[in-house]
């Protein structure tokens, strides 16, 4: 699932940077949350951002983040929206 998500996300990063008109930008919320880092760690960065902008995690009783707890939800926190769209701005002023 991982390897197929990035294959798809550089194709369609690929076909954004070819087109030829100054108008088109890509936002990419993959860099911007951190998606890419698998290090292995016990909570590896891209989770650690993961859990600090969306609903997709819960906290135990030491207050550590546990990913996916059973209510998780994808959906972007007020920190995520406020990412997301710092993200689409800088796109913008450089369009």
């Amino acid at each position: 699932y991982i390897q197929a998500t990035l294959g798809m996300n550089d194709s369609i990063a690929s076909v954004v940077e070819s087109y030829p008109g100054k108008n088109v930008g890509l936002v990419d919320l993959e860099s911007a949350f951190d998606s890419r880092d698998d290090s292995g760690t016990t909570l590896p960065e891209n989770v650690v951002t993961i859990c600090q902008t969306t609903y997709m995690c819960g906290k135990d009783e030491y207050n550590n983040w546990i990913y996916g707890t059973p209510n998780a939800d994808i959906h972007p926190n007020r920190r995520g929206h406020n990412k997301i769209a710092k993200t689409i701005y800088k796109i913008y002023k450089e369009m």
